[in-house]
């Protein structure tokens, strides 16, 4: 069993991660009655499943295997179980085909991953969908219709929670065009205080502007859920690091930093050394700043890309 499995008790506990299931993980949970939850479903076949993807999409994401067929009692309607049955080796790419014009019958196209475990002569297609909070109400195109998970059923929603939904995508589109603006404004600034540091010399009294992160960082904590989903949040530690908006957050404090220590002194030979940390190549400092810009026009563009399809 995965670590993210607790026990044959309690089938809240999933997976994470697509590549973390195998035969091993479905064999488990077809041993639980109650293995069904808000995250998982199991279907026999592909069949009108835009909804549960898309219903997936619009509450907190998760797993749709199919291949698995749930047992009920007929009278009472409780699950008995969960039976195997798999498609044939070789329908691999007709389910790929399927579960992806099942997905982009549905607007915003939900995003999702697709992982087929074999089982002797079949296979067993598990889905994940994620929960992008930024794209939410994810609605069906031919229907119109916008359906939730409520416990272990992908029902049509509320009007109440679809209102709710819209709020939020409105909410969340106006603080994705600040973060847009904030890049933009931020870029600019950048700009022109390297330039201006790079042409004074260290004798003129000319005191370079540190550069501003507040509306940066203002416009981060409405929009995190966006940053992270779009893999732009970024990390550094004492062994590795990754570009994102965290880090350029802390080097461009470094670099003011360093415009403090530059603006408060008459010593040439620290101001010297300012501009070398900056400047120079092999300095970290310097290599740092010159990902930013880039890294900025990329954050630019993952937000045009997204409110484009708000249009």
């Amino acid at each position: 069993m995965t670590d993210n499995i607790a026990d044959n008790q309690n089938p809240k506990y999933l997976p994470k991660s697509l590549e973390e299931w195998n035969l091993d993980t479905i064999n488990k949970l077809i041993k639980l009655r109650d293995a069904e939850s808000e995250n998982l479903d199991f279907k026999e076949k592909i069949k009108d499943i835009e909804k549960h993807i898309a219903a997936f999409a619009n509450t907190s994401g998760g797993f749709l295997v199919f291949g698995i067929v749930p047992m009920r009692d007929s009278i009472k309607k409780i699950s008995l179980g969960y039976k195997k049955k798999g498609f044939p080796k070789g329908k691999e790419d007709r389910m790929g085909l399927e579960i992806s014009n099942s997905a982009f019958s549905i607007s915003p196209v939900p995003s999702y991953q697709i992982k087929n475990i074999e089982d002797g002569p079949v296979f067993y297609s598990v889905v994940k969908i994620e929960n992008e909070i930024s794209k939410k109400p994810f609605i069906l195109k031919n229907r119109g219709q916008c359906f939730i998970r409520v416990d272990t059923a992908s029902c049509p929603a509320p009007r109440s929670t679809i209102m709710n939904l819209f709020g939020a995508s409105i909410e969340s589109r106006k603080n994705i065009q600040s973060l847009q603006s904030a890049c933009i404004i931020l870029k600019e600034s950048l700009s022109l205080t390297i330039s201006y540091l790079g042409k004074i010399g260290i004798f003129d009294p000319t005191r370079p502007a540190p550069v501003d992160l507040t509306i940066l960082k203002s416009s981060l904590l409405t929009t995190v859920g966006f940053v992270s989903e779009n893999d732009l949040l970024g990390y550094q530690t004492n062994t590795a690091s990754h570009l994102g908006i965290t880090t350029v957050i802390n080097t461009i404090e470094q670099l003011n930093a360093q415009l403090y220590a530059y603006n408060t002194t008459r010593d040439p030979n620290v101001k010297k050394s300012v501009k070398d940390m900056v400047f120079t190549e092999h300095k970290v400092l310097a290599k740092d700043l010159q990902q930013i810009p880039e890294f900025l026009d990329k954050v630019i563009s993952k937000t045009e890309k997204f409110l484009a399809n708000y249009q």
